[in-house]
């Protein structure tokens, strides 16, 4: 893949004509010994953007605050999670003869989800268990045997198997609170799911004198404590497992009466003592460490830099683009000599030779560049007709026009590629038809786009227009105190307002 990458290297292969190979990749490999091919992990892009350091930083220094006010010991700080398992699980690796086409493995016939509700606290105190198992009644659970599961484990049921805002208040009130000490205030730490943060659960909590602080959206694979040290393990533990019992026995199935002895078996081995203090340090949170999220957990959240690939100003700095330290052969050629002649009117009549700029689509649909100056928008205007101090302030326009004294508006040249000059005449037209049409504000990036494909963010900005992306893109969510006096008072209001509006249908 990646000799594939380099050989549809345009940018390179424009100046110099090169393929490489096999024998390419091994040489360069020998050059770098301390480089490899690697598959990497697959992260969702939400997690990606949202680990950044300001949010961490901002969740650590809540976090310390909270801490360093109420004195709190390692027995007074909880950390609850939720994890599925199915029943039809995933076989591990196994041996087998090399050229063997076919290596099966039984697995159970059964695709029920259930969901487990682990919690503990830094000193690592693991809480009994609670399972949910899909059903509509009582009658679901006995289909498993609930003795054979982990001890003091609470069972329940719920149509699909998932946590839900009542039974997020149950656990709360049967599996968390009883088994607390009578010192208060404790910390509960979560994750933001819509079964925490509902009004129910966080009175129950601030009348019990626990304080409910979540993590910062979509970070919880750094900072969550059972999903760093133990539900990783579970999971592997759990196909092991299932495993080891289809094969003792041709008759041995995963079914719902052996989940509960399964699990158990799991859950004794993986959710110890150890890992729960583990946990709770490889994620600072006790002992308070910041530092212990590395820094390579930052560099997805990183946006590039946008780099200038012409000779003129770098649009991020200002500054001009180093092209003289580039190689006679390497250097980018520029549009040094525009067209003087008044008679170039057309696209078909502009010559080839001309750079085009980064993320400008070409297109060739529209023909024509002739336009009388009037019609220009009121922040694009000539060389002719803009001082010095205004030239260095547009010095990142991504074009320019330049017209000659002599030649009238009609007959303006521009030092313009065919690609450019063609999305310049759709500005145009689209000014135009703005002018007849009059869409809304808000929808004039939606009414641009659906003319011309070649829109994009870039052009919003260049020509002072909304971007319905940046309307639609929200900045990565913040961690929460739910128990605070200010997201209580905002939740009551809001349930206040959809009992209204009830009442009122």
């Amino acid at each position: 893949m990646l000799i594939l990458k380099l050989n549809n290297c345009t940018s390179l292969q424009k100046y110099i004509k090169f393929y490489t190979g096999q024998g390419w990749w091994l040489k360069f490999k020998s050059r770098h010994p301390t480089l490899s091919l690697r598959r990497p992990e697959a992260l969702a892009c939400n997690r990606a953007q949202a680990m950044t350091k300001e949010s961490i930083m901002g969740y650590f220094q809540d976090l310390g605050a909270i801490l360093k006010e109420n004195e709190l010991e390692p027995e007074a700080i909880w950390n609850m999670d939720e994890k599925n398992f199915v029943l039809t699980h995933k076989p591990p690796l196994i041996c087998a003869r090399k050229g063997v086409k076919n290596v099966p493995a039984r697995v159970g016939t059964f695709r029920e989800s259930i969901t487990l509700v682990g919690c503990c606290n830094a000193s690592g105190n693991v809480l009994p268990p609670l399972f949910i198992v899909p059903g509509k009644t009582n009658r679901a659970l006995h289909s498993y045997n609930v003795i054979d599961g982990p001890p003091q484990s609470t069972w329940t049921f719920q149509q699909k198997g998932f946590m839900t805002k009542e039974l997020g208040v149950q656990w709360l009130r049967k599996s968390f609170l009883p088994h607390l000490s009578k010192k208060r205030p404790q910390l509960l730490i979560l994750d933001g799911h819509c079964s925490h943060v509902s009004l129910d659960f966080i009175e129950t909590a601030k009348k019990n004198s626990i304080i409910l602080l979540t993590f910062p959206p979509h970070t919880t694979h750094w900072l969550q404590p059972w999903d760093r040290t133990i539900f990783g393990p579970m999971s592997s533990g759990y196909n092991q497992e299932c495993h080891n019992f289809t094969t003792q026995a041709v008759g041995n199935i995963i079914n719902k009466w052996v989940f509960p002895k399964i699990i158990k078996s799991v859950w004794d081995k993986h959710a110890t003592n150890q890992n729960a203090i583990s946990g709770f340090r490889s994620c600072g949170i006790y002992p308070w460490n910041p530092t212990a999220i590395p820094e390579s957990a930052y560099s997805t959240a990183v946006t590039p830099k946008p780099v200038s690939r012409t000779g003129g100003a770098n649009p991020s700095t200002n500054q001009p683009t180093p092209t003289a330290d580039l190689p006679e052969d390497m250097a980018l050629p520029t549009c040094t000599n525009p067209p003087t002649d008044a008679s170039i009117s057309t696209i078909a009549d502009l010559p080839d030779d001309k750079v085009l700029p980064a993320n400008l689509p070409t297109d060739a649909s529209i023909s024509t560049v002739d336009r009388p100056e009037d019609t220009l928008p009121a922040n694009l205007h000539t060389d002719d007709s803009i001082s010095t101090t205004d030239q260095q302030e547009r010095s990142d326009l991504p074009f320019t026009i330049n017209q000659t004294p002599s030649a009238s508006p009609q007959q303006s040249t521009s030092c313009l590629t065919k690609e450019e000059a063609s999305l310049l005449q759709f500005v145009l037209d689209c000014e135009n038809q703005q002018s007849k049409t009059k869409p809304t504000e808000t929808a004039l990036p939606e009414y641009y786009s659906i003319l011309h494909p070649s829109w994009s963010s870039a052009i919003n900005e260049e020509f002072n227009l909304p971007s319905s992306s940046a309307q639609k893109q929200t900045m990565p969510g913040k961690h929460q105190i739910l128990t605070s006096t200010e997201i209580v008072n905002e939740k009551k209001r809001k349930r206040e307002e959809k009992l209204k509006k009830e009442n009122e249908k």
